[in-house]
């Protein structure tokens, strides 16, 4: 809340500070709270319509919120923006898989790599995908590359345990 109100306290000296605006719309959807990210995060948007960041934090936004068809087109903006940005494709893919599109999901995770190996979420996320493919060799071997780079973060490791479980 206090980072919130600090950035809020810039946006009273400044109304169009892209990076306020974004910066407030990441806190709220890092606080489970991305409903009140989205005004955020649109009017960073619409400031500066060529800044592929801000449309990967609303597809986030709106990805959370259950809005899979918004959030598509805004990683599918940001993508277009700059194909270097590989968690557009990273998140891309995990509205993909919740839509059954595994095999766009799988290539959009394997693209997102390539572009950036040290993308922990997209290993994690392809692995996860593979391990509910029952493709658990392949699982563990994109879970664990995962682990590697995301290194302190519990949950990705009981993913890894329930592939090595059913091999």
């Amino acid at each position: 809340e206090e980072a919130i109100q600090t950035y809020k306290k810039v946006l009273e000296f400044d109304k169009n500070i892209e990076q306020a605006l974004v910066n407030i719309g990441s806190v709220y959807i890092n606080s489970n709270n991305s409903e009140k990210a989205i005004p955020y995060l649109l009017k960073a948007t619409n400031l500066n319509p060529k800044y592929a960041p801000s449309f990967v934090n609303l597809g986030n936004a709106y990805y959370s919120i259950g809005d899979k068809k918004r959030a598509l087109k805004a990683f599918a903006k940001a993508e277009k923006l700059d194909p270097s940005v590989s968690a557009a494709l990273s998140s891309k893919a995990a509205a993909q898989m919740d839509s059954g599109k595994k095999e766009n999901a799988t290539f959009s995770l394997i693209e997102a790599i390539q572009k950036d190996p040290y993308n922990g979420n997209a290993y994690i996320n392809l692995g996860v995908l593979l391990r509910e493919q029952t493709q658990y060799k392949e699982a563990v071997k994109w879970l664990e590359r995962g682990i590697v780079i995301l290194k302190s973060q519990p949950y990705k490791h009981k993913q890894l345990a329930s592939a090595y479980t059913n091999l």
